[in-house]
């Protein structure tokens, strides 16, 4: 998942009877009078939830975040 501008700190992820969701608290970079031409992202939180299957082992769970990127492991 692409979270640029969140911090692992404001990352949250949480499995609970086979619901999987991610939250971010994403701040803006830029003061709060910058114009811009073009955006390529929003800025602002972040909330996903998906349904997965009841084989996945929680205790397994693994969540790794770099350059903006998240990327999660559910092992069965």
């Amino acid at each position: 998942l692409n979270l640029p501008g969140a911090t692992p700190d404001s990352i949250k992820v949480d499995y609970e009877e086979g619901n999987l969701s991610i939250s971010a608290e994403v701040k803006d970079r830029q003061p709060a009078d910058t114009k811009f031409l073009v955006r390529e992202y929003g800025v602002g939180d972040f909330h996903r939830s998906f349904r997965v299957a009841d084989t996945v082992d929680a205790g397994r769970i693994e969540a790794i975040y770099r350059n903006g990127v998240l990327q999660l492991r559910l092992p069965r």
